[in-house]
């Protein structure tokens, strides 16, 4: 009598249908059929791939219509979106402008920055299509994690600025075109902007190959030493063409999911420093520099003032990180940018750098090896 029961729409053990109590079950979690079932309304079943053939991006065929009851009439299961599965659902959030929590730009507020100056928690800025000259910063801060009482920038449509800067906490940033030259990064996330959000975005220099990376968490120390915001989460962006790095960690706890990193030039796809990060079900590829000096790295970290452990990296997919030399990882213990040359004293080495996780990830295609100089390295699957 050992096994699971298939109750309407999940699987789950029925007291009302006289399954017996195991233990881990659920029983008695009936939920009224259709809740999350009926016909899933994908965007085109017969292409589930998209027309740039890659799996979880936007242009797949099983992203949800924003009608699916995968999206707003779905459960929720306790996550922050309002959708559920592998993919966001088409279309975006709509709210009505000129009301107490929603504060429309440019028809309310000429500007984002004007909006930010005004928006406290539980507050949208909602951002109407256009081309928007501004490098937004944070302002004020939102008070908790839900909706309610995170502030919110949210793009309606094709909505252009040139970088996001988060200094304050529970702020989310969502939807935008990101794109800009003269700065550190088009997106970044400083000590007390804890539990930001950085979601569905599209991020990256198209227009030149200036040095700027794409998600940049800054350190309070001196570059690569200090605290920097903690628990946040990036989701569901686009992120590339730049010469810097297309991702840079600090802080702790991020959650790094669903991206979408490629054409890198040069710099690291992902530098990571602070610990208990997860990096899954993300999409790096197509290196795109073959110019001499520094080479790209799938990812790469070494030694600093804080500890660097406990990182989980799992099903990603790898493909096409050929040209420039690209390394799987470069991973090392010793304080510093590992490029020391002859004559330079040893490096010191660093008991904090630890125990880094790979498993079910897929390489379809890298030019170099894994250079691993840290202890409790596991490679699964």
């Amino acid at each position: 009598d050992a096994g699971v029961y298939a109750d309407y729409n999940f699987v789950t053990g029925s007291a009302a249908d006289a399954w017996p109590a195991k233990t881990g079950f659920v029983t008695g979690g009936r939920e009224a059929h259709g809740v999350n079932g009926g016909n899933p309304q994908f965007a085109n079943i017969a292409d589930p791939l998209g027309t740039d053939g890659l799996p979880f991006t936007q242009d797949d065929g099983l992203v949800p219509a924003a009608a699916s009851p995968l999206c707003g009439a779905g459960i929720k299961l306790g996550l922050a979106t309002t959708y559920i599965g592998a993919y966001a659902c088409a279309g975006g959030e709509t709210f009505a402008c000129a009301t107490a929590t929603v504060h429309c730009v440019p028809s309310e507020r000429a500007t984002i920055a004007a909006c930010a100056t005004i928006a406290v928690a539980g507050d949208v800025c909602w951002v109407q299509p256009g081309n928007y000259a501004e490098e937004v910063i944070t302002v004020n801060g939102g008070s908790g994690d839900a909706d309610a009482n995170r502030i919110r920038y949210i793009a309606n449509g094709h909505v252009t600025i040139k970088s996001f800067d988060f200094r304050d906490p529970y702020v989310t940033v969502k939807g935008f075109i990101i794109r800009g030259t003269g700065f550190t990064a088009l997106v970044s996330a400083r000590t007390g902007a804890d539990y930001c959000k950085i979601l569905d975005n599209k991020v990256g220099n198209w227009t030149d190959g200036s040095n700027v990376f794409g998600i940049n968490f800054i350190p309070a120390g001196n570059y690569p030493n200090g605290t920097s915001a903690n628990n946040c989460t990036i989701s569901g962006n686009d992120v590339g063409n730049s010469t810097g790095h297309l991702l840079s960690l600090y802080g702790n706890t991020h959650t790094v999911e669903n991206n979408d990193f490629h054409n890198n030039n040069k710099a690291d796809y992902v530098r990571v420093f602070g610990s208990n990060h997860i990096i899954r079900r993300n999409i790096f590829r197509d290196a795109s520099s073959s110019s001499s000096g520094n080479h790209p790295d799938f990812v790469q970290t070494f030694g600093s003032d804080i500890a660097t452990e406990n990182i989980l990296i799992e099903e990603n997919w790898l493909n096409n990180l050929v040209v420039g030399d690209v390394q799987f990882g470069q991973l090392n213990t010793h304080y510093g940018n590992p490029g020391y040359g002859p004559g330079d004293p040893l490096p010191d080495l660093l008991t904090n750098v630890k125990n880094w996780t790979f498993r079910r990830n897929v390489v379809v295609s890298v030019s170099n090896n894994g250079n691993y100089g840290i202890p409790g390295i596991t490679l699964e699957h």
